[in-house]
């Protein structure tokens, strides 16, 4: 391939690799077996697997934390208390801890780790406006973190009434000050167990999940998926028209892969699904892609430090005591700078690169 500079007669020619992304292979296992946790990596590749069920569908929780680091999984230290459905991510050497449920009620809590300070503890800061439990997560360019979705109910209603949550909350860490800000744009369709992915150019997109209506809450699987630019945030959530492809399952857990494409895998068809797609955010295509080797839900997908993607623990039997110890890796690495595809590296994709780096209000 050849490097093209504007303005010069030079040529440089460049060797490039692609790692084709089409296997799963079994990782390292956890030490607890655990679904419905919170996952997320720090600045240094460490991965967390945090809180979570570890027995039957309505049975224990916990409040233990693991770490994968050097290709081990070890304990490290607790959140305040148990709970799941709680969503998780990483910001500037922070691990955050947000919602979640302590099978009584969905909460409001959100706690941080500090992963860059040695036998760091976790603490409360500010919290959500609404209790929610299983949103997913989404983090801008300039590192501000989206609750988004998730289910909420009010324990002391009689009829039991669930709510599959559109509203969407903000949290900037460089303004902790603000706290949580609800936003005034809402999903279209409300939806937990989504999944959320802040896409290379900014955007934000949450694919499908599960719907939640009225009393004793009757479920529906979402094959709908919006997206938000939150550089042109008065547009407000767009609804895309196309469905998502393969089998609709209640659970489209979701990450960016390191070639810039949205992974989703496993969920609840109904059956135990292991099922994979992915998306091109650049192009709004779909594909069927190769099926992940365990049949799972409740799990979590994340992408690791070195272009990976990860499957992490879940369930693989219906309201039993058995939970899932096992991660399986995909790698999706790449080595493109083409970005308008036309055969060169030059000055346009260069241009196209830095056009990413927008200005953050």
């Amino acid at each position: 391939m050849f490097i093209k500079l504007a303005g010069t007669a030079m040529a440089v020619i460049m060797a490039s690799s692609f790692a084709q992304a089409d296997q799963w292979t079994s990782g390292a296992s956890l030490n607890q077996a655990r679904g419905s946790f919170g996952a997320a990596v720090d600045w240094d590749g460490r991965i967390y697997a945090i809180g979570g069920r570890i027995a039957t569908c309505v049975g224990t929780i916990t409040d233990t934390v693991e770490v994968f680091d050097s290709g081990v999984w070890s304990y490290g230290p607790s959140i305040s208390s148990p709970r799941d459905g709680i969503a998780s991510t990483g910001v500037n050497g922070f691990i955050y801890a947000i919602g979640g449920s302590n099978q009584i009620e969905p909460l409001t809590i959100v706690e941080r780790l500090d992963t860059t300070v040695s036998g760091s503890s976790w603490i409360t800061i500010a919290q959500l406006n609404i209790p929610r439990t299983l949103p997913c997560i989404a983090v801008d360019d300039c590192g501000r973190i989206y609750a988004i979705g998730g289910q909420t109910w009010d324990p002391s209603d009689t009829n039991n009434t669930i709510e599959a949550m559109t509203s969407v909350e903000r949290y900037d860490p460089a303004r902790p000050e603000l706290g949580w800000t609800l936003l005034p744009w809402q999903l279209n369709t409300g939806r937990l167990l989504a999944g959320c992915v802040a896409a290379e150019d900014g955007r934000i997109f949450v694919f499908g999940g599960q719907g939640f209506t009225g009393i004793g809450g009757s479920g529906v699987h979402l094959d709908s998926y919006e997206v938000f630019d939150p550089s042109n945030s008065a547009a407000g959530w767009t609804q895309f028209a196309q469905p998502i492809i393969g089998p609709n399952s209640n659970q489209d857990e979701a990450t960016l892969g390191a070639d810039g494409l949205v992974y989703i895998a496993g969920g609840w068809l109904p059956g135990f699904s292991n099922r994979a797609v992915r998306y091109d955010p650049a192009t709004d295509t779909w594909e069927m892609w190769d099926s992940i080797q365990t049949f799972r839900s409740e799990h979590r997908l994340i992408t690791t430090k070195n272009g990976e993607v990860m499957v992490i623990g879940g369930t693989d039997v219906a309201c039993t005591a058995y939970t899932l110890t096992s991660t399986e890796i995909l790698d999706t690495n790449r080595c493109d700078l083409d970005i308008d595809k036309n055969g060169l590296i030059d000055v346009e994709d260069l241009l196209a690169l830095l056009g990413a780096w927008g200005a953050c209000p």
